[in-house]
């Protein structure tokens, strides 16, 4: 269970790099916006022995970094550190720390391209760690209701907190499935 939480947790931190964005003539924000959107694909490309861990449409990643771009702009995600001084997406965003109003609209973004609760309940049947007594119960547990406030702390730099958000859950699950 702790690998999974693991792995949605460095998903997310993966989704949020991809960010860029800028406030200037738009020629910066075009290229942020195409920045992210390159690199959220990128990202999905399973690396040699692995699996992708969520699978994205070309126009949802265009939307999440035309989202970030305009709602949290270029010059605050260099400062956050996903974004390079040049609007390249960093390869790593392990110490992210978003304000709650950057997270929020981060998370707002995320949520209003995709659907990330289907993306999360896809890619954790997929790593073949959950009994198939579990899978009802996790596929109920993974709601945008409780997903939403994880990604926020995850986007705040709690990684810990969103990690134990989601495990209470997915806990009750394991419980449920051993009775």
């Amino acid at each position: 269970m702790k690998k999974i939480l693991a792995v949605v947790v460095t998903a997310v931190l993966a989704l949020s790099a991809s960010g860029c964005g800028g406030r200037d003539d738009g020629g910066d924000d075009a290229r942020a916006s195409a920045s992210i959107s390159r690199s959220l694909m990128k990202q999905q490309q399973p690396v040699s022995g692995t699996s992708q861990f969520f699978t994205l449409r070309r126009t949802d990643a265009d939307c999440i970094g035309k989202g970030l771009v305009s709602r949290i702009g270029t010059q605050r995600l260099q400062r956050y550190g996903l974004l390079t001084k040049d609007l390249r997406a960093k390869d790593s965003v392990e110490n992210v720390t978003m304000s709650s109003k950057d997270a929020s609209s981060a998370t707002d973004t995320l949520f209003g391209c995709a659907d990330v609760a289907a993306m999360m309940r896809t890619a954790i049947n997929r790593t073949g760690n959950i009994p198939a007594a579990m899978k009802s119960c996790v596929g109920k547990a993974l709601t945008e209701e409780r997903l939403r406030p994880m990604f926020q702390q995850v986007f705040e730099g709690n990684s810990s907190a969103a990690q134990k958000r989601l495990a209470a859950p997915l806990m009750r699950c394991a419980v449920a499935a051993k009775s």
